[in-house]
């Protein structure tokens, strides 16, 4: 039998080896074996017990990937409809475009391709994230450490990144290409055709450099949301720069070690490897830019004091100006031909004349539809990040399963 100081109660701390002293203690949230945090963390959004129980209660809601039927029922339907339909305009466009003769059509179906291709990384993203919220069904709350550190899931980033800018820079290149068309602006047919494949290497190289932005080596420090240390008790949840540093400023005050050490992510994990050899826990890993959410999706709520939220709004900006650009394109193109019987050097009978207005109003309704999307998302974003309350984590879940996946359904239904 041992006795305890009365202060020593209900303090967050196990002082005896069972444990008793912590439980039946009000305000307070068992997480395992002696680990205790207060009830108001619970369900706060935050991981604060080291095993993820705190968010994984029936109070929290959901437990799984993608937490509602709903929202599964979408996701795989999207995917599966959109992968099949953009193989197929893939597929017809490229035919089309060995067959054609007019150079405009050539090229318009030259970014249609792209376009597609585009969209079929949206889809693919889809299935995949479909497919392993059935992998982890409801062990995903426990497990999710492991998927937000997960090579998959920053795979999945880039994915849907990488085919979201390039639907919308070959949209853009598409339609300033019209505009120059319809001025009247021509050159060369054989430089013209190479322009336009130039233009399209650039789109393709482009976005994946953005969307690999985050996580090139270089910027780890600028864009690593935390690191978790599956056995190290002194590091629970994902623990920021800041966490580790107080760590491994109070290791080297009990050690009177007065050199300081390099405040990067390398030079941390390379000094808290040395303390630990003896033990060898698991190296942490690094939850990156994309594992800010189960969905793996880009990070569009940041708030305008985190160090990421310049590069977030920047490819914001570009999503919401580049849709805002093809839409004044071609408002400008639908209204010059509209005012002009034959379009300067680009139709020379009417069948040719109206199958260019028919290509131009799908693309117009292709870009109306993305705009629609896009717009309403961006303002949700900016108001996030000056304080407004958003549900940030409800709106990730809607916008990755359905929001901006739609227009991956809906461009190849339009365009065909």
């Amino acid at each position: 039998n041992t006795c305890l100081n009365k202060d020593l109660l209900c303090d967050f701390v196990s002082d005896c080896a069972d444990g008793k002293d912590e439980e039946s203690c009000p305000y307070k949230f068992h997480c395992e074996n002696t680990e205790y945090i207060p009830l108001h963390k619970v369900c706060n959004g935050a991981f604060d017990c080291k095993n993820g129980a705190d968010e994984c209660t029936e109070e929290c809601g959901s437990s799984r990937l993608i937490p509602h039927w709903i929202l599964r029922g979408t996701s795989i339907t999207i995917g599966i409809a959109g992968l099949l339909l953009n193989t197929y305009t893939v597929y017809q466009s490229g035919v089309l475009f060995t067959k054609v003769k007019s150079n405009t059509l050539m090229i318009n179906h030259f970014f249609v391709i792209l376009i597609g291709v585009g969209d079929w990384c949206m889809d693919l993203y889809l299935i995949i994230l479909f497919s392993y919220d059935q992998y982890y069904q409801d062990s995903y709350c426990q497990k999710q450490y492991e998927w937000l550190t997960a090579s998959t899931c920053s795979f999945l980033g880039i994915l849907s990144t990488f085919g979201s800018l390039v639907s919308i820079l070959s949209m853009l290149s598409i339609a300033i290409y019209r505009v120059i068309s319809v001025s009247g602006r021509r050159i060369a047919r054989k430089k013209e055709c190479r322009v336009a494949v130039m233009t399209g290497i650039s789109v393709v190289l482009i976005s994946l450099f953005i969307s690999s932005i985050p996580l090139m080596p270089r910027y780890q420090d600028f864009f690593s949301n935390g690191m978790y240390h599956e056995d190290n008790p002194l590091l629970s949840g994902f623990s920021d720069m800041k966490s580790h540093l107080k760590l491994i400023t109070t290791y080297k005050a009990l050690k009177n070690d007065t050199n300081d050490i390099e405040k990067t992510w390398p030079k941390i994990t390379e000094f808290l490897d040395n303390i630990y050899k003896a033990e060898k826990p698991k190296s942490g890993r690094h939850q990156s830019f994309y594992g800010n959410d189960a969905v793996c999706i880009f990070k569009y709520f940041v708030l305008n004091t985190d160090p990421q939220y310049g590069f977030s709004l920047s490819v914001t900006v570009l999503s919401c100006v580049g849709f805002l650009l093809i839409a004044i394109c071609y408002s400008f193109v639908y209204v010059r031909m509209i005012d002009t019987a034959t379009v300067i050097g680009m139709v020379k009978n009417q069948k040719q004349r109206n199958m260019q207005r028919k290509v131009q109003l799908k693309m117009l309704a292709i870009t109306l539809t993305d705009l629609a999307t896009w717009i309403p998302f961006s303002i949700l974003s900016w108001a996030y990040a000056n304080g407004v309350f958003v549900p940030k984590n409800i709106i990730y879940q809607i916008a990755a399963t359905i929001i901006l996946p739609i227009n991956s359904l809906m461009n190849p239904i339009i365009y065909n």
